[in-house]
């Protein structure tokens, strides 16, 4: 049979030689290939799970307080006085978010426990931990009152205050002629704020009521235990 011989195109361009060397190139193509898809993969499993960091402490991090109510005992006469006798504020507006639910759950607390005319912040645990904050609810009215002053005036006389807390009574002599001011809580869906506001007690009942939680938000209410 006759061989046909290579033509003169097929000398020029090498048609023999690539066909032995085909694989070559490619070959280094592929394995240059794979292990940069391999560093890219392995950068994005990287970056993944660093993101999933962030998020998992972004979310603990802006999780929502628990809140609980621990009923008023002896032993909360006792702890840190000196840490509520500081000038220590209420204030609304610094972590809104919290302060409204402690304000809601406050007065929450005080329409399921009747028996109770009053109850404190420091009845609140927040994340286990006792609010220690000046700020108290009377349950009857249903207000949520903070950064409450006492101020005497000249009036002269005074009441006779038999004053419970937990199960201490005591009787304390109280002045009578006082003005009450401080904050206390405007509710509404929208508008809800503590509004300040100044107050003559009408009654007795009022003298006693307030100079006692200004006592006991402050520290002062310490009997004999």
């Amino acid at each position: 049979m006759h061989q046909r011989s290579k033509t003169r195109l097929e000398k020029n361009w090498g048609f023999a030689k690539a066909q032995g060397e085909m694989f070559g190139p490619a070959k280094a193509f592929t394995k240059k290939y794979l292990k940069t898809m391999d560093l890219k993969r392995r950068s994005w499993q990287i970056c993944g799970a660093i993101v999933a960091v962030c998020i998992l402490v972004f979310v603990f991090s802006v999780s929502p307080k628990h809140l609980d109510i621990r009923l008023p005992s002896n032993e909360d006469l006792l702890e840190t006085p000196m840490l509520r006798g500081q000038e220590l504020g209420f204030d609304y507006q610094e972590n809104h978010y919290l302060k409204r639910r402690i304000v809601d759950f406050l007065l929450e607390s005080c329409a399921q426990l009747k028996t109770y005319d009053m109850l404190f912040c420091q009845n609140i645990l927040v994340n286990g931990q006792a609010l220690q904050e000046p700020c108290f609810a009377v349950c009857e009215e249903q207000i949520f009152y903070a950064n409450l002053k006492v101020s005497r005036t000249d009036e002269e006389g005074s009441v006779l205050c038999t004053e419970t807390y937990a199960d201490i009574t005591e009787q304390k002599r109280r002045p009578q002629g006082i003005v009450l001011s401080g904050e206390r809580f405007h509710g509404g869906t929208e508008a809800a704020e503590m509004l300040e506001f100044t107050r003559v007690p009408k009654s007795a009942i009022e003298v006693c009521r307030f100079q006692h939680a200004l006592d006991i938000v402050k520290g002062g209410w310490i009997p004999s235990l």
